[in-house]
């Protein structure tokens, strides 16, 4: 589940978008298909957006889905990454092939 700091940065980001057109919170409700109380919920960032009403979001606002989740910070992602990468510069030929049949 995504943390707070990710659960507000979607809803500044929806409530940008819906803004920027000029749209209400019940328009977008309406376009979307949800009770104009769960976009009320996700704006104010106390309810988790799915993937899948994100989706539905982004095309009812005419953005893509990377609008509402760039910058989001991954730092600790990348960081994993990066040692993966350095730890499989020293892998043998052989051991290089178990580690891709593996993954």
């Amino acid at each position: 589940m995504p943390d707070a700091a990710t659960e507000q940065h979607i809803a500044m980001r929806v409530a940008e978008a819906r803004q920027y057109l000029e749209l209400t919170e019940d328009e977008l409700a309406d376009m979307v298909g949800v009770p104009v109380a769960e976009i009320v919920a996700i704006e104010a960032g106390n309810e988790p957006v799915s993937a899948a009403l994100l989706l539905d979001i982004a095309k009812a606002l005419g953005r893509g889905v990377e609008f509402f989740t760039a910058a989001i910070p991954v730092q600790a992602a990348a960081e994993r990454t990066e040692f993966l990468a350095r730890a499989a510069e020293t892998l043998s030929d052989e051991d290089m092939g178990e580690l891709k049949r593996f993954a």
